[in-house]
């Protein structure tokens, strides 16, 4: 895969830093060119990969815990 880099200037950058949701770019016309998507907080990697870890799968295979589907939680929780 072939990325570009696009420098900001240090006042639009520091703007954009603080973001935690994906921005629309648009150009001066209004026109959507693309999408800026900020990196991932690392303590939420972290916790997400914890719950898939390879332990964890193998854990979770093991378990003689019955589950159940969404339908049947929800007419669960709809009989509290």
């Amino acid at each position: 895969m072939n990325t570009d880099s696009l420098v900001l200037p240090d006042e639009v950058a520091s703007r954009w830093e603080s973001q935690t949701n994906v921005v629309n770019v648009v150009n001066s016309a209004g026109k959507r060119i693309g999408q800026f998507l900020p990196d991932p907080d690392p303590d939420v990697v972290q916790k997400y990969a914890d719950l898939f870890s390879t332990d964890e799968i193998e854990r979770r295979r093991q378990t003689k815990d019955t589950a159940i589907t969404t339908k049947e939680l929800m007419a669960y929780l709809q009989g509290l």
